[in-house]
């Protein structure tokens, strides 16, 4: 036999509030949250491509070189330059950001200051300090690749800053047109 429930409005269940929430936290600590978010989804990034790829086994020193990068640059880093150093190159971008289409394309001022945010991220940061750093970190990842026997010995760091900077020297026009032809118009 079938029982029949039936919750009257005095027995109205409560449902309370969970004691986290990802949207506080980032409302409250955005510079953790930033860095939270940057760290974990290039530590997921590289699991699911390392999967994907066919490994047999996760390559877990791979894993957290990209953790550490994800955390170092993407997280900390680029904090400092998109939060910090435009804050104080253009005064005045998160009030731009926060005004509707139809203020931005009144806001000359707000609009001379994007094409500056657009120009320093696509001629200075990506050129002269993305790219770099993203070369030596591929370096360090194909060295270790390289490194079979145990009997190898590791190149020296400035071995392998050499030779990312000079991985990046032979790629730099290629990349640098690629990485404008997406911003700039």
């Amino acid at each position: 036999a079938r029982t029949k429930c039936t919750v009257t409005a005095a027995e109205s269940i409560t449902i309370h509030k969970p004691s986290f929430s990802f949207i506080q936290l980032a409302k409250d600590n955005p510079f953790t949250f930033g860095v939270l978010v940057a760290t974990v989804k290039t530590g997921a990034c590289d699991l699911l491509m390392q999967y994907y790829s066919g490994n047999e086994h996760i390559d877990w020193n791979r894993f957290k070189l990209f953790v550490g990068f994800g955390f170092a640059y993407l997280g900390v880093f680029q904090w400092l330059i998109y939060v910090t150093l435009f804050k104080r190159l253009f005064p005045g971008m998160a009030t731009f950001a926060n005004q509707s289409l139809r203020e931005k394309l009144k806001n000359k001022q707000g609009m001379k200051m994007l094409v500056g945010q657009v120009a320093f991220d696509n001629f200075i940061h990506y050129t002269f300090i993305y790219f770099p750093v993203f070369y030596v970190f591929k370096e360090i990842l194909q060295q270790r690749s390289e490194i079979g026997d145990e009997d190898e010995t590791s190149r020296s760091p400035a071995d392998v800053i050499f030779g990312g900077l000079s991985a990046y020297q032979v790629n730099a026009v290629q990349d640098n047109l690629a990485i404008w032809a997406l911003w700039v118009p």
